[in-house]
């Protein structure tokens, strides 16, 4: 229910310090989703460069 350290939460940092694990969620999720659109480009473009390889033969 309380801080652990109140002045810790009450210092000019104390908003990082209020939401450390909610910034740390934003995080995971914005690199889950930077992966998971990273990785659908590539299988778009794999996918285009096997059609091409397809056609030469």
């Amino acid at each position: 229910m309380w801080t652990k350290e109140p002045a810790l939460a009450r210092a000019p940092g104390g908003w990082f310090y209020n939401y450390f694990w909610w910034i740390i969620l934003a995080l995971l999720v914005a690199q889950a989703l930077d992966t998971f659109f990273t990785l659908q480009a590539f299988a778009k473009k794999e996918a285009e460069q096997a059609l091409e390889d397809d056609d030469d033969y």
